[in-house]
């Protein structure tokens, strides 16, 4: 999901033309889903089916789109197999998920550990469109238009720097980070996991 729009792009550069539109287009389809990895979150509300890997006595684990939604209630499967169209699913009274947080802890003593070996199916994100994004969390959406417009910018030296000595200079190609002042408006929607 675009996390802002090529309207509100073009207002931060205050470009009245459409002459980067395109490339304005390329760029938050680009930028929208490296904001969500350090969000460690999914923007889109939609109903996902997710595995996850299980250590052995392991019973929290964080779904990544959240807030999850209360209906449908969301089915927990766990399979050694991971056949879980064959698997029954895991009682809602044995499990409590954070519907705000995206937090499902699992009461039951001894789910089938190893990679992928529970599935849990359920709706959750922070917005259905991006209309809805921008209205209600109008910080993530911001971050996106900085770092665009940020690209945009510098488009005809992106990842070079140049240096200079007697005798000519060098261009070598640099990674283009992310805006620190993007990452700020990000934090607080940042998911921290927790470590042991």
């Amino acid at each position: 999901m675009d996390l802002t729009t090529l309207a509100r792009v073009r207002t931060l550069l205050k470009d009245t033309s459409t002459q980067n539109d395109t490339l304005i287009d390329q760029l938050i389809d680009a930028v929208s889903p490296q904001l969500e990895r350090i969000m460690n979150r999914h923007a889109l509300e939609v109903a996902r089916t997710e595995q996850y890997d299980v250590a052995p006595g392991q019973r929290v684990f964080m779904l990544r789109g959240f807030p999850v939604l209360a209906s449908p209630a969301a089915v927990v499967k766990n399979s050694l197999s991971r056949d879980f169209t064959a698997a029954s699913a895991i009682d809602a009274t044995s499990y409590y998920l954070d519907l705000a947080r995206g937090v499902l802890t699992i009461d039951l003593v001894g789910l089938e550990p190893g990679p992928g070996t529970l599935q849990v199916a359920y709706t959750g994100g922070l917005a259905t469109t991006t209309t809805n994004l921008v209205t209600a969390f109008p910080d993530i959406s911001v971050a996106c238009e900085l770092q665009v417009a940020y690209l945009i910018q510098r488009k005809d030296e992106l990842g070079l720097a140049s240096f200079s000595a007697e005798g000519g200079s060098i261009a070598q190609a640099m990674p283009t980070k992310i805006l620190d002042a993007a990452r700020e408006l990000l934090q607080p929607y940042r998911r921290m996991v927790a470590t042991a």
